[in-house]
């Protein structure tokens, strides 16, 4: 079931309740803290995967390749340049992340926010969560994005499907230089 949006789109327009905000950008935004897609690169090709797979539901990953402009290939070669699982585990998460927020925003069943979410029974989505996160559609519900963003990194990492690389420094906000930080010194008092 869609839900009429309503923040001024085209007559007519309908999604689900998870396109009210930036979820995808905050889920980013924390894995790339994290140093998961840390580049620049890795980070927007991150966002467009998690984004897709929130517009189009269920799809392959050539068309999504096509969607982006390149071929299927030249996509797996970019996520394991940056670092990023396959695509095909970025856009399952996506997925998952799309109707656990349904399920949080709405309070539907889990058998109602599956099905509107692309998901052919509750089943998929549980094992897929499960699978994914560690984390059962009851435990989700009440768990912050970020907890499942977390939870899916670190089954990634035990499985060796992603690199965590030192995340890119931001700006200096006084003069837009990179800033560069030495690495950090112990200091510990020594006994006379």
């Amino acid at each position: 079931m869609m839900i009429p949006m309503t923040d001024g789109l085209r007559n007519g327009a309908t999604a689900t309740p998870d396109s009210q905000e930036d979820w995808v950008g905050e889920v980013v935004g924390y894995l790339q803290s994290r140093g998961l897609a840390a580049t620049c690169d890795g980070g927007w090709l991150l966002r467009r995967l998690l984004e897709v797979s929130h517009e189009n539901g269920r799809m392959s990953v050539t068309r999504i390749a096509q969607l982006l402009h390149m071929s299927r290939r030249t996509l797996g070669r970019r996520t394991m340049r940056a670092g990023i699982p396959h695509p095909r585990q970025v856009l399952a998460f996506g997925r998952v992340l799309r109707t656990t927020r349904t399920l949080r925003e709405t309070g539907w069943t889990m058998d109602r926010a599956a099905r509107a979410t692309g998901w052919p029974d509750p089943f998929g989505y549980s094992n897929t969560i499960a699978r994914l996160t560690g984390m059962r559609p009851t435990e989700a519900r009440t768990r912050d994005l970020t907890v499942l963003a977390e939870g899916w990194l670190q089954a990634e990492l035990a499985e060796g499907r992603v690199s965590l690389q030192e995340p890119e420094p931001p700006p200096c906000p006084t003069c837009g230089r990179e800033l560069r930080v030495g690495p950090a010194r112990s200091f510990s008092k020594s006994s006379p």
